[in-house]
């Protein structure tokens, strides 16, 4: 990842904080303990996945 890279990141979150606050949760869940086990990873990432097919969103981006 490059400072082009990094810029293009940011100026997404700043545009849609409501996604950056979602993934950030939606981490956080699935690191936790009892989290992990109710939310798994995988669902989670396969929702991120439906989003971004079914929307304008980049799949780089919304990775990184």
């Amino acid at each position: 990842m490059d400072i082009v890279d990094i810029n293009a990141l940011i100026g997404w979150i700043a545009q849609h904080p409501h996604w950056a606050y979602a993934t950030f949760f939606a981490a956080l869940t699935e690191s936790l303990v009892l989290g992990g086990l109710f939310v798994p990873g995988a669902l989670v990432m396969f929702g991120v996945g439906a989003v971004v097919a079914a929307s304008s969103l980049d799949l780089r981006a919304t990775l990184a």
